[in-house]
Order: structure tokens, then C-alpha cells, then sequence
């Protein structure tokens, strides 16, 4: 293609053995540059992904400690009574009258269909989410 475009844009230059190899060496040099450019665009494209995550994160409010208790003296290590939550300053609950208490050495499994609130319940119990009310204890 290269040598095609060559002959026909340029009339009085000839292709001759010496521009050809110097042609094919220069293109043998460039093969893996260009062959790995993809890889490093989609590279940085993640990269500048990650660190606006990175600095979202970093640069979130604190959470707010006192929103979850760690009484070891409850006799259920993951508790929930009359618990509302919402995610940030929203005004609109997600989670609404959330009742919860898995006994010490029970194994629960928590299942629903997609955007149900199973991600939001286990992030109620870590003190992720804003709690409007209720109490949350959770030890262990």
C-alpha cells in the first residue's frame, strides 16, 4: 500500500531497491509501537477512570461514627430495629422500617431480585448509608 501510494503520487522519483528496504526496515521498527498503542490508550482511559474514583473517594465526607453501635453485650451480633436509611442527604428513605437480628452462629443469606436493596442493607449494617432512624448494633 505504502509503495502503491509512493508511485503514484510521486512522477519523478523511482521506487528502487534502496527505498524499498529502508521503507521496510523503518516499518519493521515501527510494528510493535503501533501494535501496542491500542493497549496504551485503553491504558490510560482506565487510569484517568481509576483516579477519579480515587479522588471521590478520598475526598468524601467522613463517615459518621456514631450511627452504628458495637455492643458486645447484645445477645445477636447483627441487629436492626425500626431502621430507616438513605443514601447521603436525600430526603426519601431507600430502606423503610428495616428490622433485622441474626443470632449468634446463624448463617443468613441475603437474596433478591436487582435493586432490591441487598447492597444497600449490608451497607446500613456497616454504617455506610445515612441512618434517619433506628438503632444498628453490630459485633463480631
Amino acid at each position: 500500500m505504502s509503495f502503491g501510494c509512493f508511485v503514484l503520487v510521486n512522477d519523478t522519483e523511482v521506487l528502487d531497491s534502496k527505498r524499498a528496504f529502508v521503507a521496510l526496515s523503518l516499518f519493521n521498527i515501527l510494528r510493535f509501537p503501533l501494535s501496542m498503542l491500542p493497549n496504551v490508550i485503553s491504558n490510560v482511559v482506565q487510569t484517568s477512570v481509576g483516579i477519579t474514583r480515587l479522588n471521590k473517594f478520598l475526598n468524601s465526607e467522613e463517615l459518621d461514627l456514631d450511627s452504628i453501635e458495637h455492643d458486645p453485650k447484645e445477645p445477636s451480633p447483627l441487629v436492626i430495629e425500626n431502621g430507616f436509611f438513605s443514601w447521603g442527604d436525600a430526603s426519601e428513605p431507600i430502606l423503610k422500617n428495616i428490622n433485622l437480628q441474626v443470632p449468634k452462629g446463624h448463617m443468613v443469606a441475603v437474596v433478591g431480585a436487582v435493586g432490591s436493596g441487598k447492597s444497600s442493607l449490608l451497607s446500613a449494617l456497616l454504617g455506610e448509608m445515612n441512618k434517619i432512624s433506628g438503632r444498628v448494633n453490630t459485633y463480631g
